[in-house]
């Protein structure tokens, strides 16, 4: 065996454990991740902060139908939806 370096991890790519508010990856506005969910029971967490009120879009792709949950904060669901390449405008309350 031989390892190789391959410089630091691309940040856009998501890693684990980030299955839950805890862990959730931070997303910057404007910016993508890329994630990959590998058993029905997988579960990735991601989250962002918008300072004032504003609508966001967020864009979904992918394959087979998944499940998106946004939250205004930890308690609050403003959506749940099962999607399949979905692309949603989202107000925050």
């Amino acid at each position: 065996m031989r390892a190789l370096p391959l410089g630091p991890p691309n940040l856009k790519v998501e890693r684990e454990p980030n299955n839950n508010q805890k862990t959730a990856h931070k997303i910057e506005l404007g910016g993508k991740r890329i994630g990959l969910l590998t058993e029905k029971s997988d579960v990735d967490n991601y989250r962002f902060h918008l300072a004032a009120k504003q609508t966001v879009q967020l864009d979904f792709n992918g394959t087979g139908k998944f499940r998106i949950q946004l939250y205004w904060d930890k308690e609050s669901m403003i959506l749940v939806s099962y999607l399949k390449n979905y692309i949603s405008k989202v107000d925050n309350p």
